[in-house]
């Protein structure tokens, strides 16, 4: 208890009056003035209550740090700054401290007039009479928002990889540790090395591998989720540490998430297990070991792999396969975009792959198909599209509202050893072997190696019902030899000559040369790329043909399909 300078009756000279000073001969300042005048322009802020907590005095700072006038306080309980931050039984305790005459002191996170928060380091004294009774409470305090805001960051510093804001090697031992003792089901960690990242990071420059690596960090993020660690522990190794029960499909979701960033990676992968009969037993530092020495198995065995450690030591997982994981995942579905004739009327559709991913979002094929080509499995994404696309073709027949489909497909698909067989099956399997409503494109871009056998293909289709489309019809190789040689039933023009058209003479001399060539042959024109009210009058003064493109309509998901079909005369 303040026993010297605020015992009364000065202390009533100190918070009773408070008086402003004037000017007075320096032999006549009186140490009770001295005192106020320290108050005054302490740069602590400074505040006095009477012994039922209503203020009496503030000074100059507390104003100025809380925002309300000094008559605006006078009167008021010190509470007009509560947040609600503290609960009641930590003011409680507070108040029974104070009451026994024992100073108090805690932090406070306060509310500005304007609203604003601020945390403040309080020191609240109880100040007693000559009888010992309390009298007044003289609360001295200090903002330390910044210097809170100053700790975090250097703790953050401490614990957390300052680029990408992911744990940092001690953080990872902390995490690992304190989850050792909860979990219930043992953990999952993954601790990986980015391979050639060196090479890699003196292509892309700073700026580039800093933006790849932060793209990394969050896919690592969204893969621990709440409950897991994702962890930087090198400029090219990271870690990965979940619930056994979660962390299944990592093996599998890590390379895939690795091989979709922007600029594709592949990394040598370790995985360990602590079992939950262990946890909470077994150090912790065993756990990263073992992970560790698993990484160091995958990089000396060549990388771009998971090897796995085990009670009797590392072993490789079975080769990870991003093609294979998309067929199995129910990521790749189907967009459809109307083929419609001159007058506007439907004439059917062609089938766009699109990959789902979360949030709602459908990526294009380009990076899908890369990936099937990189693993030799085009020949399997197209008979996993055909299969969805005769699935839809029966959902459609079944609401009575048929609709023919077209499926792109490899030329190596259509040149493989029995492909027709395979196409019948699936077509008796659908039901479809009287009248499939299929026609299959060829990409005319890329060579056909044999033309007698495929030539062969496509009559064999014909004679499934299966129509047979020559696509992308002058962007490259033979495209009048392959209009010679193969019986087609359908020919569609490069999108580019149909888009320039208008500016470019000879695109348009082109269009309308490929529009009485095709007829000639016994093939329907599909004009792709139209995309104004301007090309469809100018393409139907040539005669009957199919059109297809954003004049019409975008690609879209089957419930759309539905609804802009529904919308139009059948």
């Amino acid at each position: 208890m303040i026993r010297d300078y605020l015992t009364l009756p000065k202390a009533f000279v100190l918070m009773n009056s408070l008086p402003a000073l004037t000017q007075v001969p320096d032999e006549d300042i009186r140490s009770d003035l001295v005192l106020p005048l320290l108050l005054e322009n302490s740069p602590e802020s400074i505040v006095v209550t009477d012994a039922g907590a209503n203020i009496v005095y503030a000074n100059p700072r507390f104003c100025a740090l809380t925002g309300y006038r000094m008559d605006e306080l006078i009167g008021c309980n010190p509470r007009v700054l509560k947040t609600g931050h503290m609960d009641d039984e930590a003011y409680r305790q507070m108040w029974q401290q104070l009451s026994r005459g024992e100073p108090w002191r805690g932090t406070f996170l306060n509310r500005k007039k304007n609203g604003e928060v601020y945390w403040e380091d309080a020191r609240i004294l109880p100040v007693c009479d000559e009888r010992g009774l309390i009298v007044r409470y003289l609360g001295i305090k200090e903002e330390i928002s910044e210097h809170l805001r100053m700790q975090e960051k250097l703790a953050r510093l401490v614990h957390y990889d300052a680029l990408t804001g992911l744990a940092n090697s001690e953080r990872l031992g902390a995490e690992l540790s304190r989850l050792s003792l909860d979990s219930r089901d043992g953990l999952l960690l993954f601790c990986m090395d980015l391979d050639g990242f060196g090479k890699l990071a003196t292509r892309l420059g700073a700026l580039g591998t800093d933006a790849l690596v932060c793209e990394l960090a969050d896919g690592l993020s969204l893969l621990a989720g709440e409950g897991g660690v994702a962890a930087r522990l090198g400029d090219d190794e990271f870690a990965l540490l979940v619930n056994a029960s979660e962390g299944s499909h990592l093996a599998t979701a890590i390379p895939e998430l690795l091989a979709t960033l922007t600029t594709p990676l592949s990394a040598s992968i370790g995985e360990a297990r602590l079992p939950a009969s262990l946890a909470g037993q077994q150090p912790a530092a065993h756990l990263v070991r073992h992970a560790m020495e698993a990484m160091h198995a995958a990089k000396h065995a060549g990388g771009n792999r998971l090897v796995v450690y085990g009670n009797t030591g590392t072993h490789e997982a079975p080769p990870y396969c991003p093609s294979r994981n998309m067929l199995e995942d129910g990521s790749l579905i189907l967009f459809y975009q109307p083929i419609v004739h001159s007058d506007g009327s439907l004439a059917g559709v062609e089938a766009l792959l699109r990959r789902r991913r979360p949030g709602g979002i459908y990526l294009p094929p380009a990076d899908v198909l890369t990936t099937f080509a990189a693993d030799g499995m085009e020949c399997e994404l197209d008979l996993y599209v055909l299969g969805l696309a005769l699935s839809q073709i029966v959902c459609w027949l079944k609401s009575g509202r048929g609709v023919d489909v077209s499926v792109n497909l490899h030329a190596q698909t259509l040149q493989s050893p029995r492909f027709v067989d395979t196409l019948a099956s699936m077509l008796k399997a659908h039901g479809l072997s009287d009248k499939p409503h299929l026609t299959l494109e060829i990409l005319e871009g890329v060579a056909l190696t044999d033309l007698a056998y495929a030539r062969k293909v496509v009559s064999e289709c014909r004679a499934l019902g299966v129509g047979v489309a020559i696509d992308d019809f002058g962007s490259a190789y033979a495209s009048l030899g392959y209009l010679r040689s193969l019986p087609v039933t359908r020919v569609k023009l490069e999108r580019t000559f149909v888009q320039s058209m208008f500016d470019d003479e000879g695109a348009r001399v082109i269009v309308e040369s490929v529009h009485a060539l095709a007829g000639a042959f016994g093939a329907e024109l599909v004009a792709e790329g139209v995309e104004t009210e301007r090309h469809v009058r100018h393409l139907a003064t040539l005669g009957p043909m199919l059109m297809q493109g954003y004049a019409f309509a975008h690609p879209m998901t089957v419930a759309d399909f539905d609804a802009w079909r529904a919308t139009r005369s059948p």
